[in-house]
């Protein structure tokens, strides 16, 4: 009985783990959910705000006057922006979007470029001191996602550098959202912001009636207006990125205790067998010497 007692015990242990993986699951569902509702809600508007600036852009003809549409000052040095989560038990999505900061990172010092280290998230943190790869920048809590007041602040001082021409670019590592089984790591341009495309979409209107044609009278001039929107677009980008990563982060852990769940599962039925047959064995010795003892007797 020794034995199939050690494997109740270990049952008993793995039926625990599944109540764990199992509520961490629904954890993850319910907040996937919220996450995912603010990230489609907030691409709509990243979307109408990206084909405004895209018409503005060409009706006023003044990209050429944009700093932020331009390419960096040629200082050698960039910015380089890594998010990833505060806990674990979500699969691979850390280890990915980080080894994907690594690679750049590691890819902009060989070409003798100095590189400024901006990290969001607990793990982030930890991989970046890990391999002694300094932070001008932290924000180690990131568990519900940064407010949009701190987006901006952030975003701000960042244009600032570059404005000053102290960067010449700022790049975001960071885990794209695009379905639910594929989470994709992005090294996302923040800056320069290039050409705003507008968004791909079977209403998509064409910029103007004819060419050179106007669609927006801009007071008080075109510059001003711009340069507002283009600082509002770089904004939402951020934003945008980071709700990706918040909603990449939920589904690889909904996946990843779902998986755990099975497993456990499985583990729990191998180990009841397992019980059932060590005790089946127990109770045939069990038998096998009482008889021989009675024939012993007889």
């Amino acid at each position: 009985m020794g034995k199939a007692r050690q494997i109740l015990t270990r049952q008993k242990a793995v039926q625990n783990i599944r109540k764990v993986t199992r509520t961490m699951e629904l954890i993850a569902t319910s907040r996937f959910k919220k996450s995912m509702d603010q990230a489609t809600n907030l691409r709509v508007y990243t979307d109408a705000l990206t084909t405004i600036v895209h018409k503005l852009v060409h009706s006023a003809g003044a990209m050429i006057d944009q700093p932020l549409l331009q390419a960096g000052a040629g200082v050698g040095r960039d910015a380089l922006m890594v998010v990833a989560s505060n806990r674990g038990m979500c699969g691979g999505y850390n280890l990915r979007v980080l080894r994907l900061a690594k690679r750049q990172y590691d890819e902009l010092i060989d070409q003798g470029r100095q590189v400024e280290v901006y990290a969001v998230g607990k793990k982030a943190v930890r991989f970046l001191n890990f391999h002694g790869i300094e932070t001008c920048w932290q924000r180690p809590q990131f568990e519900g996602g940064l407010p949009l007041k701190e987006v901006a602040l952030i975003t701000e001082e960042l244009k600032d550098r570059f404005l000053t021409g102290k960067l010449d670019t700022v790049l975001v590592a960071h885990t794209r959202y695009v379905s639910a089984s594929v989470q994709q790591p992005t090294l996302l341009t923040l800056l320069p912001l290039g050409e705003p495309q507008p968004a791909a979409t079977a209403k998509q209107q064409p910029i103007g009636r004819q060419t050179g044609a106007k669609d927006y009278d801009l007071l008080p001039d075109p510059e001003t207006i711009l340069s507002k929107l283009l600082a509002r677009t770089l904004h939402i980008r951020l934003y945008q990125a980071m709700l990706d990563s918040i909603v990449s982060e939920h589904m690889a852990r909904m996946a990843a205790m779902h998986l755990a769940t099975d497993n456990a599962e499985e583990m729990i039925r191998q180990l009841t067998m397992q019980a059932h047959r060590a005790r089946q064995a127990s109770i045939t010795t069990e038998l096998a010497e009482i008889l021989g003892g009675a024939e012993a007797t007889a």
